[in-house]
Formats: C-alpha cells, structure tokens, sequence
C-alpha cells in the first residue's frame, strides 16, 4: 500500500505508470538490432567504415532511451493551479506566401491565441522571412477577427479553437484574408 503524501510535500500533478509489457518488448528488439549491429561490425572486420558504424549505433541507441522504460501519464487537473503555470511563447513562421497560403498561417496564429491559457502568460510571435505585404495584411485582418473570436472560445469553451475547423463548408471564414492580396500594393 502506497504511503500518504505529508502535509508538507507537494501534490503530485499526475502519476507516471510504466507500461511494462511494451518496455519488454522494446528491450528485446533493442537487443535484436544491438546483436545485428555487433554482427555487422565483426563481418566488416577493420574496414574503414567501422567508425562511421560504431557512431550510428551510439546515435541509434540515445533514440532508443525514451522507449526503454515508457510510461503512461493521466494529468490531475484539479490540482493546477492557473497562477503557477509558467510563460508559454509560440512561434510561427512562414516564409513564402505563395507556398504557405497566408489564410493557413494566420488559423495557426488565430489557433494559438485561443488556447486555453492565461492570456497575460501566452505569447504568439508570427515571423514573416519574406517580408511579404500579404501576410502583413493577413496578420492586420487576422487580428482584428481574433479580438472577436477569442473572447468566444473563452466564453463558450470552444475546444477547436481553428476558425477554418469551425465555419461552416458552404462560405469560408477566411476569405477576407485571402482576398486582401488585391488591395495591396508593392512599391
């Protein structure tokens, strides 16, 4: 029987159970290709690529770590404390507007701010490498539809917080920002 927890530590916020029956498995394959490997290696003799395939096994078995010993986590929700979570900041970066359609970048950031977050501990960054006009206006449009839509999510507990996920198939929700290019001029 597990020990109650003193009034002094702190509450556990979700337990870690290992998945026993699959780190065995995962052993024995680990095994498997460690054998093949060493294999191999003693076919090739002192070949010269014996370096390169003594660095590709280590490399291999760094990637193996996490699966020696998996673990399953349910989180307690109750006990998170909002106050305590830590400052979160979301990058997302586009570079072409012609290859990432700035509708598509500008869901991802509308998504991003509408998680469920305290809004003073989240950031979204939106990096445009090509400096383009569209995704500016994009950016401009997708902020002025965040400042409407985010306040509903929060209110009513919208869980895909995608505006494109969330409009209906018949009119797009977006094609105010992609119909801006033709307003834009470049100089």
């Amino acid at each position: 029987m597990a020990a109650e927890p003193s009034q002094d530590a702190p509450l556990q916020l979700h337990p870690v159970q290992p998945a026993q029956p699959l780190a065995t498995v995962n052993r024995l394959l680990a095994a498997l290709h460690v054998a093949l490997a060493a294999a191999a290696i003693a076919h090739r003799g002192a070949h010269v690529m014996l370096a390169a395939d003594l660095v590709l096994l280590f490399l291999w078995a760094l990637s193996q770590a996490p699966m020696w010993r998996p673990v399953s986590r349910a989180a307690f929700l109750s006990r998170l404390s909002r106050a305590a979570l830590p400052a979160v900041d979301v990058m997302v970066v586009t570079a072409d507007p012609d290859k990432e359609p700035a509708a598509k970048v500008m869901n991802t950031v509308v998504s991003a701010m509408a998680l469920d977050y305290p809004g003073g501990r989240l950031s979204v960054y939106l990096s445009d490498d090509a400096g383009s006009p569209r995704t500016l206006l994009a950016a401009r449009k997708a902020y002025a539809f965040a400042r409407a839509w985010v306040p509903f999510c929060r209110k009513y507990g919208v869980r895909c917080p995608c505006p494109d996920s969330s409009a209906p198939a018949t009119t797009s929700s977006t094609s105010a920002v992609t119909t801006g290019k033709s307003s834009t001029t470049t100089g």
